[in-house]
């Protein structure tokens, strides 16, 4: 890319010539709206909204609720966080406290409490209790007492 003095523009080169690069209209956009290209030189309203306190992403040009940073609506779609293994994980130079993450190793959403890495499912390295129909087992060592219990398993 240069600056032609001649012409007062910039231009690109395109393989074959030099190319001014100009843009002439009028750019539209909605209120609070994240602009997106959508052709070299257009641009419209994204689903993103930002009123400066939030990020919104929607199709209801709705702003990001107060309480939140980031307000995602969907009624058909979920969140997809990163999704990583263990070793991926383990990998990540000083996590940030709360950081969360999908570990595919482990089939468990994990996240960081400042110290460690902890699952979801049972607050620290699995799930500490199983209801199956009528019997319960515990994974934990100690005492149990259950009225009418038919079946342990250890």
């Amino acid at each position: 890319m240069v600056f032609n003095t001649s012409t007062n523009s910039f231009q690109f080169y395109n393989g074959v010539s030099w190319i001014n690069i100009s843009h002439s209209g009028i750019i539209t956009g909605a209120a609070n709206k994240i602009a997106k290209f959508n052709s070299p030189w257009g641009l419209t309203p994204s689903l993103m909204t930002d009123n400066g306190a939030g990020i919104g992403i929607n199709t209801t040009n709705a702003i990001a609720d107060a309480s939140a940073t980031l307000d995602i609506t969907s009624t058909n779609k979920g969140l997809l966080i990163p999704r990583m293994t263990t070793a991926q994980r383990n990998a990540i130079a000083t996590p940030a406290k709360g950081l969360m993450v999908y570990d595919s190793t482990t089939n468990n959403f994990s996240f960081y409490n400042g110290t460690a890495w902890t699952d979801l499912n049972g607050g620290g390295g699995g799930s500490n209790w199983l209801v199956l129909g009528n019997n319960i087992y515990n994974s934990n060592t100690g005492n149990v007492e259950l009225e009418h219990l038919h079946h342990l398993q250890n």
